[in-house]
């Protein structure tokens, strides 16, 4: 069955709440401490609250809602520089997309502020939203935002729920939120979360609950902001995460841990590659078996590397300017590196605290 919705018509649905919908504020300035899951929702007549000067409503609004197995929705709005598509699907193998494209612009700043939201309950679900902007200058609060989010609803199967958030132009917020829990019970996962952001002033945060889970967070030339945040279950962590930036200010923050605050998850991989300017890189693991893997290439850096467990391993590159790189790593058999590469304001600290572990530095 498959349900397609043009935004050439308007539909007004006053009294929908978006259920699992965070708050669009929430994520500002996002700290991987915060619970993307315990927000409060947000209604349709806040998010149209988003949109002032046009009495409450956005130029465009749709909304689709579907129950049970192998239903697609698609939401579809163009020329939509005030857009609101929200998808609601319960069950399995359902898919969604929502794409809206701004070509409205004032001079050469976008005023842009579209919405888009999918929430799905199940597994084998897959979401993805796609907004393109082009205004070329970032204009304050007008951004598009994208939330994402999937909850699976049944312990005896494996999850693998995809979402996907393509955000090109300038002013971008993305959450994506992947909350793996049957009966209470976190488990097996295997979900996929990634984000693609193209332009200013970007904002990118991952959520993942359950084991065997992957993120992405790629931005490229513009204020990048990542926050990925991934908690395993008990024992298990089999978590990766992939952050590249570019240009400008970047800055990314990644806690690989456990749901059950034990510090037992376990085998956990994160990967920051950042490139030019203020840089800044903060990797978290609990857990044994980790591995951390950060380079920077130029500018401001700041590398800070915290493992707690048995057998991790912590490499920072770096390369040239201002460097700093501290790895702290608390247990056994841990293993750490540091290069910094000639040059400039230079400081490497390692702490290690516990039996046959293992330091390098080279600068």
């Amino acid at each position: 069955m498959k349900l397609m919705y043009f935004a050439s018509a308007t539909v007004i649905a006053a009294s929908l709440s978006l259920s699992a919908a965070a708050d669009l504020n929430s994520f500002d300035n996002p700290h991987p401490e915060t619970d993307i899951h315990e927000k409060e929702p947000a209604t349709v007549h806040e998010l149209r609250g988003l949109f002032p000067g046009h009495d409450g409503y956005a130029f465009q609004e749709g909304r689709i809602n579907q129950t049970g197995a192998e239903n697609e929705a698609d939401i579809n709005q163009v020329y939509s520089d005030k857009g609101l598509g929200q998808i609601t699907q319960d069950g399995y193998y359902n898919d969604a997309l929502i794409e809206q494209v701004d070509y409205s612009t004032s001079g050469y700043f976008t005023r842009a502020r579209n919405i888009a939201v999918i929430d799905q309950v199940g597994t084998l679900n897959d979401a993805e939203s796609d907004q393109t902007q082009y205004g070329t200058t970032y204009s304050g609060r007008r951004v598009n935002t994208v939330q994402i989010h999937q909850k699976s609803n049944d312990y005896f199967t494996v999850d693998r729920n995809k979402a996907r958030a393509l955000q090109e132009g300038a002013g971008h917020k993305s959450l994506i939120s992947q909350k793996s829990m049957g009966f209470g019970i976190i488990d097996y996962a295997n979900n996929r979360g990634r984000t693609i952001q193209y332009g200013t002033a970007q904002q990118s945060v991952i959520d993942q609950m359950g084991w065997d889970n992957k993120a992405r967070s790629v931005q490229y030339d513009g204020y990048n902001d990542s926050t990925i945040v991934q908690r395993g279950d008990g024992y298990f962590g089999d978590n990766e995460v992939y952050v590249d930036q570019s240009g400008y200010f970047n800055s990314a923050d990644v806690e690989q841990s456990d749901a059950y605050d034990d510090n037992q998850a376990s085998d956990n991989y994160a990967e920051v590659s950042q490139s030019g300017t203020w840089n800044k890189a903060v990797v978290d693991q609990e857990g044994d078996s980790n591995w951390a893997d950060v380079n920077q290439h130029g500018d401001e850096n700041l590398a800070k590397v915290e493992q707690n467990g048995y057998y991790n391993t912590a490499t920072v590159n770096q390369y040239s300017d201002w460097n700093v790189a501290l790895i702290d790593q608390d247990g056994e058999g841990n293993d750490a590196h540091v290069d910094q590469y000639y040059g400039y304001d230079n400081l490497a600290v390692i702490v290690q605290d516990g039996y046959y572990n293992s330091a390098d530095i080279y600068q």
